[in-house]
């Protein structure tokens, strides 16, 4: 059964644990286990309820995507949502306190979920994160009440900022804007959950919840700034986005019921669930659960994370990011000394050509010129040996959480596949989105950025305007545009690699890539040749990298794509969208492409339109 019970002392605590998964998901079984459980609760017998996760990495991950899948009108998503909604309002409605113990990720409807409990408590490992997925990563409205609940608890521009932009919060951050009342040690879970429990039952435990959020002025201004926000997005889609202000809006004021608000939710969630656009961004989780596999494989449980020790070079990039992932840990500890290390992490900094820290030569895997980021070489601490291996966080300068774990085929002592299996998902567990890869020349993630970049400087370098530029980019569906993206990443570096592939002067690049900063656009009434010729770019790049077999498949091209670059959402993935008919239609601009992209990308695409093999059939 999803749900395990067990009983003492009149406090009736539920365990969520889906059978033959990593992690929980809110699925049928699971909803009806739970409403049939909470229907025999009575005061008389029950004098509090917790809920708690036998998954150390999830809490709740998700219902709502399952639910748009299988959707294809308003009255599939009805019938589809009627299980979990009557267990969340079993849950809401229940007679005695009740009480969320947030251990691991707790994504979209399990958000949801402890929002409709009366107190919350989180551990405090990296693994617990909150994070509303529905509209961020897949364009539709969430449809379990977070719409009410965020707001009356949060305030309002929290829940803006949790629902519409994405943030994603610690168990520290949840605390300190009021979505939990409680932060626990992992070690002292059972401890503080008790103490938290005796509160309640005593009732000397305030509620956080807010209530109705008192309207005025600046929470007006609010909503007129997130529509002016939203006005910037792409278009296709400011739809999603205005009915999820809407619906804040509306429930932060709470001028009708709860269950009226509830229905136009469900409105707007099947009218985004079941749209062109939100099926193809739902696609979207199929391809990123392929490439976890590829880095990590399957694993139906939970192994023990791999023991980690880390050393920097002298550098303040590398230490910065050394820093970053010793802040990261999970329940029993991953960092470690050099004598307990299964693996040896050595930062340093991205310019390094002939050197290691403590004197070691370079790995056949140092980065090539122009590098954007720290790289981490990795070695079996067991014997000191280096592996070939290497960590690249591409976008770490600007918060991303991508990491290219690239071994290229002159590994001097490649890890074995259990070994690169297991470190690849404890970086999973410590947050990051890994991409491995097999590179012949420099990092997968690199080529990708290059090829967007490129054709983007050979339009301003024929009198382009960089406003213009950027409403292409807009249109076609990019959220982050150049001058955000070249916010994280290191300058000089990447002025070298593109003045080669350019083969321009590295100070006119720089000129350049200095226009390409500007945060201003304008939407264009012209036929899009920025995109077609982005589209030949990246085809020269994605074909060359699967003719070296830099990646197992598209799949983990397509994450860094996303990762990186933000490819649109709409367009599912880089892959998908890079088929043959797609192609052809930017070689019949050839007047105004073919002077974006190199020749050879013009001469790849060609072949690829007549007879090229789909990245995905």
């Amino acid at each position: 059964m999803p749900v395990t019970v067990a009983e003492r002392d009149g406090v009736l605590t539920l365990t969520f644990d889906t059978p033959g998964s990593p992690i929980n998901v809110f699925n049928n079984a699971t909803a009806d286990q739970l409403t049939e459980i909470l229907a025999g609760v009575s005061p008389a017998t029950t004098r509090a309820i917790v809920f708690e996760t036998a998954k150390p990495n999830s809490f709740i991950n998700g219902v709502g995507l399952l639910l748009a899948h299988a959707s294809q009108s308003y009255d599939d998503i009805l019938r589809a949502s009627t299980p979990p909604w009557t267990a969340y309002r079993a849950v809401r409605d229940a007679p005695v306190p009740t009480i969320a113990v947030v251990q691991g990720n707790c994504f979209g409807c399990g958000v949801e979920l402890v929002l409709h409990c009366d107190y919350r408590i989180a551990t405090d490992t990296c693994e617990t994160r909150f994070y509303m997925t529905e509209l961020n990563d897949y364009l539709f409205i969430p449809l379990f009440g977070s719409t009410w609940t965020l707001p009356e608890t949060v305030g309002l521009e929290d829940a803006i900022d949790l629902l519409l932009w994405g943030e994603r919060w610690s168990a520290a951050t949840a605390y300190e804007h009021g979505l939990i009342d409680a932060v626990a040690p992992h070690d002292e879970r059972v401890e503080r959950t008790q103490q938290l429990l005796e509160r309640v039952l005593a009732q000397r435990q305030p509620s956080r919840r807010r209530g109705r959020v008192a309207w005025g002025p600046p929470e007006a201004a609010l909503i007129e700034r997130a529509r002016q926000r939203i006005a910037t997005l792409p278009p296709a889609y400011q739809a999603a986005y205005g009915f999820g202000l809407e619906l804040l809006h509306d429930g932060a004021r709470q001028t009708r019921s709860f269950l009226d608000h509830q229905r136009q939710e469900l409105r707007y969630s099947a009218a985004t669930a079941i749209s062109e656009q939100g099926k193809a961004a739902y696609s979207f989780f199929y391809i990123r659960q392929m490439a976890s596999e590829r880095a990590a494989g399957r694993s139906a449980g939970m192994s023990q994370p791999a023991r980690l020790s880390i050393d920097s070079a002298d550098d303040p990039e590398a230490r910065c990011f050394a820093a970053d992932l010793r802040a990261r840990d999970l329940a029993g500890g991953v960092w470690c000394d050099n004598g307990a290390a299964e693996f040896r992490l050595i930062v340093g900094p991205a310019s390094r050509r002939s050197g290691g820290p403590e004197g070691r030569p370079a790995r056949s895997c140092a980065p090539a010129a122009g590098t954007a980021a720290p790289h981490v070489e990795i070695e079996l601490a067991a014997t000191g040996h280096a592996s070939g291996t290497t960590l690249y966080p591409a976008n770490f300068r600007g918060g991303g959480r991508l990491l290219e774990l690239a071994t290229p085929p002159s590994a001097p002592a490649p890890l074995a596949e259990p070994d690169i299996a297991r470190l690849a998902r404890t970086l999973q567990r410590l947050g990051f989105e890994v991409a491995r890869t097999t590179p012949r020349d420099g990092f997968v993630s690199d080529r990708l950025l290059i090829a967007y970049l490129a054709p983007l400087i050979r339009w301003l370098q024929r009198g382009g305007d960089p406003a213009h530029m950027n409403g292409a980019l807009r249109s076609a569906g990019f959220v982050r545009r150049p001058h955000e993206l070249l916010a994280g990443i290191d300058r000089s570096g990447l002025r070298d690699r593109l003045s080669i592939a350019l083969s321009t002067a590295s100070t006119a690049v720089d000129e350049l890539l200095t226009a390409l900063e500007t945060p201003h656009y304008a939407d264009l009434d012209a036929p899009d040749h920025v995109l077609d010729a982005l589209c030949i770019s990246w085809l020269e790049a994605m074909v060359t990298i699967r003719a070296e077999r830099e990646v197992r498949d598209p799949s983990v091209a397509d994450l860094i794509a996303r990762e990186l670059l933000d490819f649109p959402r709409h367009l599912c993935s880089l892959g998908s969208w890079l088929k043959r008919v797609r192609v052809a239609r930017a070689i019949g601009a050839e007047a105004h492409v073919r002077p974006l992209v190199g020749e050879s990308a013009w001469q790849t695409a060609r072949a690829f339109a007549v007879e090229g093999r789909e990245f995905y059939r």
